[in-house]
């Protein structure tokens, strides 16, 4: 009897009562070793579940105690934190509840956090990011993710300390401050959303002579408050942003050494906090400087947005915008920017609240990636289509992004029925060439013609060989082997 076989027989057994736990126990804990595949115990185990996704029903992932007994089981039992949990998840009455409200099969897929000072990492990327000495504490401890998540990886998390990849990139590190040195010209700071005593102390913090406060819902006497003396240059932020102590220096440092001119963005820290009272966590971006390809697509700009006021003075402004991106979405866009030259200073010189002033994170995972409501959703989409009218040409058009709301994809017809070729060089890692090629077939054109070649450099197991065999009878789709040592640039030529 395979192995697989007697797993689906003791299951059926102990599912009908007629054998104990310590049996169907002792085959969870061991079933990598006994190659009982996963797929076969998810199977068996989604007849029972009501609440999680079969794919998450996994001894690593989960306790045996859920896994085995889920109208039983009590989260407290497996270390969750029920206050804790309760504070972030303020719909629940009681812990007891996590399972059947779906709120734990969210937590597992990434689509929210378990705490609310720990951010939406999905539980299987979680386990597979644990570094060495985590991962030898749920062995030591016997203990699933889920479990480790709840008690070590959250304390470890909140005192700052190294946990898992996914996690480690939201430790939370401190503004670099920058000493000021004595100028004697203009720099002002534009405050959206604040009043004017918010405002000054933002630009004193920051290091600007000047302050701007104006409301994103009333901008009409933005354009006399441009109106100061010698302005050559104009940051602008949100009234919740907090700039890093000294940031105008770095900024006026950055545009000395770049001629005093163009367009300036800096990375950016962005602060998640469900509750305004809440701790929350943070979580710093690496952006890149301004292009319009990337102002179409996906916007994003976030932290502190240097631009000549000019700019800002010669600009029709709408009367209102639902938030700070739209905003400078329809000024960039709007402005003839294509010509200046675009820097951007590698350091956060900011921190964002995400509830306050929503942008698109350049990392974050999948709940992080919806900082829009529908009302923000719809008004940068019409001020993408209404650029876009006037500067796409020769049959190009915009299109929205159904994976990711806010970002749009440029669509461009071809004007004659050249062949596309796409190369994938791969060994092996069949799990992963296939959602490559799934996900070129779903976002390819529909218009111009391509052709998809695998190139198989020395691929060995079997289940390789047989997607192979039976991809390639897709008309175009076609493979290629090179049975030789990896060299990248020869596979792709």
């Amino acid at each position: 009897m395979s192995l697989n076989k007697k797993w689906r027989n003791q299951f059926q057994l102990w599912k009908d009562n007629r054998e104990n736990d310590e049996v169907i126990t002792r085959l969870l804990k061991r079933h990598r070793k006994l190659n009982i595949e996963l797929e076969v115990i998810q199977n068996s185990l989604s007849q029972i579940h009501k609440y999680i996704d079969k794919h998450l029903l996994d001894p690593r992932l989960l306790p045996l105690e859920l896994l085995l007994h889920p109208e039983s089981w009590s989260p407290t039992s497996n270390g969750i934190n029920a206050l804790a949990c309760l504070i972030n998840h303020r719909q629940l009455t009681s812990i007891e509840d996590l399972l059947k409200s779906g709120i734990l099969n969210n937590i597992l897929l990434g689509e929210l956090s378990l705490y609310e000072d720990l951010p939406p990492i999905p539980i299987r990327a979680y386990q597979e990011g644990l570094n060495a000495n985590h991962r030898q504490y749920c062995r030591n401890n016997k203990i699933s993710a889920l479990e480790h998540l709840a008690t070590e990886g959250w304390q470890n998390f909140r005192n700052y300390r190294p946990v898992a990849t996914g996690l480690d990139r939201y430790l939370a590190e401190p503004l670099q401050q920058f000493q000021s040195a004595r100028y004697q010209g203009v720099e002002a700071l534009l405050v959206l959303d604040g009043t004017v005593s918010e405002a000054q102390h933002l630009a004193v913090r920051g290091g600007w002579n000047k302050a701007i406060a104006c409301n994103l819902n009333d901008l009409h006497s933005l354009q006399n408050k441009l109106n100061i003396p010698n302005l050559d240059q104009i940051t602008i932020c949100h009234a919740k942003d907090i700039p890093a102590v000294g940031s105008a220096y770095a900024i006026r440092k950055t545009l000395n050494n770049t001629y005093h001119e163009g367009l300036l963005t800096c990375d950016d820290v962005i602060t998640y906090k469900k509750f305004d009272v809440s701790e929350g966590y943070e979580h710093r971006q690496y952006r890149s400087a301004i292009s319009a390809w990337r102002l179409y697509t996906r916007g994003g700009i976030g932290g502190l947005l240097t631009i000549p006021v000019e700019i800002l003075r010669s600009f029709s402004f709408q009367d209102t915008y639902t938030c700070l991106e739209a905003f400078r979405l329809d000024l960039l866009l709007g402005s003839n920017i294509r010509q200046l030259p675009k820097h951007h200073i590698a350091q956060p010189l900011i921190r964002s609240p995400i509830n306050h002033n929503p942008v698109l994170p350049e990392l974050g995972w999948p709940a992080e990636r919806r900082p829009f409501n529908e009302e923000q959703l719809a008004e940068i989409e019409l001020i993408r289509n209404r650029h876009a009218r006037h500067e796409l040409k020769d049959g190009g058009d915009l299109r929205q992004n159904t994976c990711q709301p806010g970002c749009h994809n440029i669509i461009y017809r071809g004007k004659d029925q050249t062949l596309i070729s796409i190369l994938i060089p791969f060994r092996d890692q069949v799990r992963l060439t296939r959602t490559c090629l799934e996900s070129i077939q779903i976002n390819a054109s529909l218009t111009i013609p391509y052709e998809i070649i695998l190139i198989d450099n020395g691929s060995v197991e079997a289940e390789t060989k047989e997607w192979m065999k039976s991809i390639t009878l897709q008309k175009n789709v076609s493979c290629i082997t090179i049975n030789e040592s990896f060299n990248f640039s020869k596979l792709n030529n």
